[in-house]
Formats: C-alpha cells, structure tokens, sequence
C-alpha cells in the first residue's frame, strides 16, 4: 500500500468514527432535549409544531438538486466555490418564499390553521442553512468531520437550550419553531467560525451549468 492511499484510509476511518460521534451525540442531546420538553409542553403543542416540521421536511427533501454534491465531485476552484455559493442562497431563497406563498395551502391540507405562522417562521431554515451548505460540502470534500462535529454538537445545543428557555417562558408550539430555527443559527456560527473559507461575488455560469 502505497503511503498516499495509507493516509486516505486512515483519513476515511477517522473521518468515518467523528461521522458517527457527530451523528449519535446530537441524537443523545436531541433526546434529552426532547424529554424536558415533554414535561413542560403539551400534545396540542407539539401536533402544531408537527405540522410545521412535516412541511418543512417535505419540502427539504425535494429541494436539493445536488450542489453540495457536484462540489465535492469537482476539482477544487475557488470559483466552484463561490459559484455553488450563491447557487445555493438562491435556491433556498426560491424555497422560503415558495413556503411562504403555498402554507395557507399547507394548513388547509392539515385542516390547521393555526399551522400556517409556524410553517412560515420555520421556512427561514432554508436560507439559513444555505450560509453553511457549502462550507460543509468543503468539510466533506476534505474528510475534515472533526470539524463538522463542532457544528452539528452547536445546532443541537442551540435548539435544546432555545426551545426549553422559551417553553418556559410560556410560547407554546413556538418555543418548538423558533428552537429549531436557532439551532441552524447556532450552526451557522460555528461553521463559519471554524472554516476559514470565506465566498467571494464570484459567479462562474460555466461552474454553475457543472
């Protein structure tokens, strides 16, 4: 075995365990999180905020068209980069208002339209995320996942201790939403902090038909 192929397999298999930690500690955290919430909130309160989750969920599994992808499958240019950037910010734009327009629609379909705010609130995941898509899509192109651990511990760190703070405080199936949404905030901050990459207003048509 040659020493470069060695050192994939040993990045593979370190990246491959911080995969696992990442995924299994946010689920320990999400759990706990989950079973306080229980304590201090009601049925009614979480079908709404059920509601809003479901849609979201949907419309997130229909909304990828493979950016995050092509870029790691792409030699590394900075123009890729920024390119899927703003590919990325677009499109999640395009979602959040398409969210915004049809949740009277949404709600009408659950018979819930109590739903409708919390779908609306909920949608600001879309362009949120999309600040840190391509950060990861470098993490992964990298196999650097010790890092993608710091934000994925951060999303739900944020989500627990936001929506607990305002169950609290008395906001009902709000405090589920908007818990949710700072955790993607919370995210957010720590991918840009521990990733230097920073995009540029460099947009390559050439790139983006890639």
């Amino acid at each position: 075995m040659s020493q470069k192929t060695q050192q994939l397999a040993q990045a593979t298999i370190r990246g491959t365990l911080w995969s696992y930690s990442s995924k299994y500690s946010g689920k320990v955290l999400k759990l706990i999180s989950t079973i306080i919430l229980a304590r201090l909130l009601s049925q009614e309160d979480f079908g709404l905020a059920g509601y809003a989750v479901l849609a979201i969920n949907f419309m997130d599994s229909v909304s990828d068209i493979g950016i995050g992808t092509a870029l790691i499958y792409l030699p590394e240019r900075k123009d890729a980069s920024d390119t899927a950037f703003w590919l990325s910010i677009g499109s999640r734009l395009t979602l959040f208002v398409l969210t915004w327009v049809f949740s009277p629609l949404i709600g009408a379909f659950f018979d819930e339209p109590r739903a409708i705010p919390l779908i609306r609130i909920l949608a600001l995941s879309f362009p949120i995320t999309a600040l840190a898509g391509t950060h990861s899509a470098l993490l992964k192109k990298e196999l650097k996942f010790n890092l993608a651990f710091v934000s994925d511990i951060m999303r739900a760190v944020g989500n627990g201790l936001i929506s607990i703070s305002l169950a609290l405080l008395g906001f009902g199936a709000w405090s589920l939403v908007l818990g949710q949404v700072a955790g993607h905030v919370f995210s957010v901050i720590a991918t840009w902090i521990v990733i230097p990459w920073r995009p540029s207003f460099n947009f390559s048509r050439q790139r983006a038909r890639e």
